[in-house]
């Protein structure tokens, strides 16, 4: 269980409760009114076909239960309240709690599997057919759609939300006492977000964006254009939302919660326009982006999904993989990886700011240090995101996960993560055109101090040894580079590629290791005796 209290931010509020459309009651009431102005004449036997629910989940283990039910569609805010727009929803009645009521619906004969579950109202949404394997099969032909019922729809759903007060003067107006079915529209939203790099707003990928009138909603994912066309139609107003997760990934707005952000009053015949510009959503879309690229883009190789994904035991990496985003200061970190699946813990940890060391020359000639902090920049998320990724994709790649992972030297771990980082990161960004080649955190500042080898040993794990085995730079050459002080590799090896690398991650656990299955990898004897020379200097690191 996790005992670390969550910090929770008022971003997200309740306006005022609205009178459910969905209700049995409120739409028996519609259905009587359309009787009365002769609108319907057919006999509609209104019974609940759904629940409206809640959970409050008593521990990690109780959320991960509710999360891992892919039959749930989960909201962590109530679908009856009018709310402002944000990033989180806070339930005033559970401060101090470490966990909040998630709301949805489910099919009439559901059984929940926690014990803190509420009934908050009995719903008639007879067009809303959802498989459940907890509907008990006598009511199954309660779900049954009659064809009055496909005829009448769009005139009960309607003349329940004039009913109940929710029908907006921007809505169209008799639209479905016409029967006007091409009133009806797909909504699709259009998601970007700001880079710092780039000085533009670029697409948003693989994202989950619903619309959502009540407890009626659609869903869809971005693509590569970052518009999202929703699963089904819609006719006057309904609610935008983002879940931010992706299927193999899902984004955390702390330790435990899927960040979610609750979007504009979408009108009908209107798309959702949302350029992210800032706050923690601005984070995760830079985020998400680096979780499709790792998974669905171009990871130059780094990794090959396989055809049938397998959840692993509590010792490997579990699919979805889950990411931490937090907006506090990590230190010398931007990102961690905690090594496995750890059950219903994130893997990931994604810090949105970092300390920085400035020097400054006093008047009597000495330095002066001064500690202060700033935000990470747009790519350096998203390659923070890469780096952690590539350590869990470096585990999924040895034989028995973390189990093998134990025993490879950090050299190797953080090199092989470093590389993939600066790869996939510089091709990111070329090919959204930054207009310049983009040598991302490639490391070549690397270098063993000459008066003692042992020093630093940190920083000496970050080094460019996989990157020198692609680049064709040789850094011991770059004259801009302190040679008095520091030994840099003599790197006159280039060509590699990640994919071929990565190829030999499974059978590397040292540098000997890597050293000898590079050299498997050619024949000629100039870059046999190049790779022999580029590792002396990494071999001396102590």
């Amino acid at each position: 269980m996790l005992s670390t209290r969550i910090v929770l931010e008022f971003l997200l509020k309740k306006v005022r409760k609205l009178e459910n459309p969905y209700t049995v009651s409120n739409m028996k009431k519609a259905y009587s009114a359309l009787q009365q102005e002769g609108l319907i004449k057919a006999a509609l036997n209104i019974e609940a076909t759904h629940l409206y629910v809640r959970f409050l989940p008593k521990d990690s283990v109780e959320l991960e239960t509710l999360i891992r039910d892919t039959t749930l569609t989960l909201f962590p805010f109530p679908l009856d309240y009018e709310l402002t727009e944000g990033e989180r929803f806070i339930d005033s009645t559970l401060i101090g709690n470490d966990f909040t009521w998630l709301y949805t619906r489910v099919p009439i004969g559901y059984t929940s599997a926690i014990n803190q579950y509420e009934v908050i109202d009995e719903l008639y949404m007879p067009m809303i057919v959802e498989k459940n394997e907890g509907v008990n099969q006598q009511n199954t032909s309660q779900m049954r759609i009659k064809s009055e019922v496909i005829d009448y729809w769009d005139l009960l759903e309607e003349k329940s939300f004039i009913l109940t007060g929710n029908f907006k003067k921007t809505d169209n107006v008799n639209s479905a006492m016409s029967k006007a079915k091409s009133a009806n529209y797909t909504p699709k939203a259009h998601i970007t977000v700001y880079d710092d790099l780039l000085g533009k707003q670029i697409p948003v990928p693989g994202v989950i964006v619903r619309a959502r009138k009540f407890l009626n909603w659609e869903s869809g994912v971005t693509n590569e254009s970052g518009i999202a066309v929703m699963s089904g139609t819609f006719s006057g107003s309904y609610n935008w939302s983002i879940e931010w997760a992706g299927g193999l990934w899902t984004i955390r707005d702390g330790a435990l919660f899927t960040a979610i952000y609750n979007g504009a009053e979408g009108k009908n015949g209107t798309n959702w326009e949302f350029p992210i510009t800032g706050g923690k959503t601005k984070a995760y879309g830079h985020v998400q982006r680096a979780c499709y690229n790792m998974f669905y883009g171009n990871n130059m190789g780094a990794y090959k999904l396989p055809s049938v994904i397998v959840s692993s035991n509590g010792l490997g990496t579990i699919f979805p993989i889950k990411i931490s985003v937090y907006d506090s200061n990590g230190g010398d970190k931007s990102g961690i990886n905690y090594g496995g699946g750890w059950l219903f813990f994130s893997q990931i940890g994604i810090y949105m700011t970092g300390t920085t060391e400035t020097t400054y020359k006093s008047v009597d000639g000495k330095d002066s240090v001064v500690i202060g902090e700033r935000y990470y920049k747009s790519h350096e998320l998203f390659g923070t995101t890469i780096h952690e990724l590539a350590h869990s994709t470096h585990i999924l790649n040895m034989d028995l996960d973390i189990a093998s992972f134990a025993f490879i030297s950090k050299i190797i771990i953080e090199s092989w993560a470093s590389a993939v980082e600066s790869s996939v990161t510089s091709n990111e960004y070329s090919k959204l055109g930054l207009g310049y080649s983009l040598s991302y955190n490639n490391r070549q500042r690397w270098g063993l101090l000459k008066t003692d080898y042992s020093k630093n040993l940190t920083s000496m794990n970050y080094s460019p040894v996989f990157i020198d085995l692609i680049d064709a730079s040789n850094q011991r050459l770059n004259l801009s580079y302190d040679h008095t002080k520091y030994e840099y590799p003599d790197d006159r090896v280039s060509g590699f590629t990640i994919s071929e690398l990565k190829g030999l991650l499974r059978k590397t656990f040292t540098l000997s290791d890597l050293k000898k299955n590079v050299k498997a990898l050619r024949t000629d004897s100039i870059t046999l005796v190049n790779i022999d020379k580029l590792f002396e200097t990494y071999e001396k690191a102590k």
